[in-house]
């Protein structure tokens, strides 16, 4: 059985050189969203009191703290004696009460085998090349019982359209170089892990995703279902927006239908959640912004040939992004235009143009 939990990055477990600026570190480059990361998996509903868990590369090992909070019997093994000082630290300044197993060794070296309810690879795979990475997964999986959880937190596979996996391989490949550079960390792709793991006979059953710098909060969301004969075919979920602390409009962030479901949806959630915001006395609805939809007129302050590149863009781009069939879309509801203006210093702005692609989660 196998969970997986993911990121957009990945830092490494067995660093010596720097292990103490380990949490700095991993902070900065994912907004904590590294942490939440590796406790997604934790809770009680995946842990039971007296529960043997074993945590491979632990590196700081809140995690693992986390697992013996809960009632389980922990142990964890890392190569890196600094790693391991840093976690009694962390342990003695927030959970002196615990008792967890230390094990300072190579992994591999480690032949407690069908001993563990859970084996934890939170950021550690990443550490070596595609062959021993396979090698260390095979035997960890050895050390599990059989009907054991597999937990791996590290780096998404990438997926989506060209900007977003060139965006997401950029990420990867800062991390990696940095580890490669300071910790002699393999440099490497991004591992496919649930391929892997199905090729050594596990089945994925649960993962989540974690996205850069997320913030989790959902505040005055509202979701919109339609169900036809109890089954779902349709929903939309609208982010507010804000005034002087005053909600004054909603905007849908997502939308999506039952493939099998031809009858258009889309509009029928819209009309209902407009006349549920109008109950509310929430003045208009925001439809959000038209990627590259530009005004026909050029005015004196806007870059000509910028313009020109982004007309064609916009009519030629379909395969990229589905422009003009958003643009379809909204001029339905027949609303107000409104322009939005991005400034720029550059005749042409690429790191602006990059920046408006992520506003409008084309990446």
């Amino acid at each position: 059985m196998l969970h997986i939990i993911s990121l957009p990055c990945s830092l490494s477990s067995d660093l010596q050189d720097i292990g103490p600026v380990y949490d700095f570190l991993s902070n900065l480059y994912s907004g904590k969203n590294i942490h939440r990361c590796k406790t997604a998996m934790l809770d009680v509903e995946t842990v039971k009191p007296g529960d043997r868990i074993l945590f491979a590369g632990v590196g700081h090992g809140r995690d693992a703290i986390r697992a013996a909070e809960l009632g389980a019997e922990v142990t964890v093994v890392d190569l890196s004696e600094t790693m391991l000082r840093k976690f009694g630290e962390s342990q003695e300044s927030e959970a002196p009460h615990l008792t967890i197993r230390r094990i300072h060794s190579d992994t591999m070296k480690v032949e407690e085998f069908g001993q563990y309810d859970m084996v934890v690879a939170n950021f550690f795979l990443n550490v070596f090349d595609e062959t021993m990475m396979v090698r260390v997964l095979e035997h960890l999986i050895q050390l599990g019982k059989a009907d054991a959880s597999v937990v791996v937190g590290d780096f998404c596979y990438p997926t989506g359209n060209v900007f977003s996996r060139m965006s997401k391989k950029l990420y990867w490949y800062m991390a990696v170089f940095t580890f490669w550079l300071f910790a002699n960390n393999a440099f490497h792709k991004i591992y496919n892990y649930p391929e892997h793991m199905r090729r050594l006979g596990l089945k994925v059953t649960e993962k989540k995703h974690f996205k850069l710098m997320n913030m989790d909060y959902r505040e005055n969301e509202h979701h919109f279902y339609a169900y036809q004969d109890g089954k779902a075919v349709g929903f939309i979920y609208f982010d507010p927006i804000y005034r002087n602390n005053e909600i004054i409009s909603y905007v849908p962030n997502i939308s999506r239908a039952n493939a099998d479901f031809k009858q258009g949806i889309f509009y029928t959630l819209m009309a209902h959640a407009m006349n549920a915001f109008k109950a509310e006395g929430v003045p208009h609805l925001d439809l959000g912004l038209i990627p590259l939809s530009l005004d026909a007129t050029t005015e004196h302050q806007e870059s000509r040939l910028l313009k020109r590149i982004l007309h064609g863009l916009y009519n030629r781009g379909d395969f990229i992004y589905n422009f003009n069939w958003l643009e379809l879309t909204k001029s339905r509801f027949r609303g107000n235009n409104l322009k939005t203006y991005c400034c720029h210093n550059r005749s042409i702005p690429a790191l602006e143009f990059l920046a408006m692609f992520k506003l409008t989660q084309v990446l």
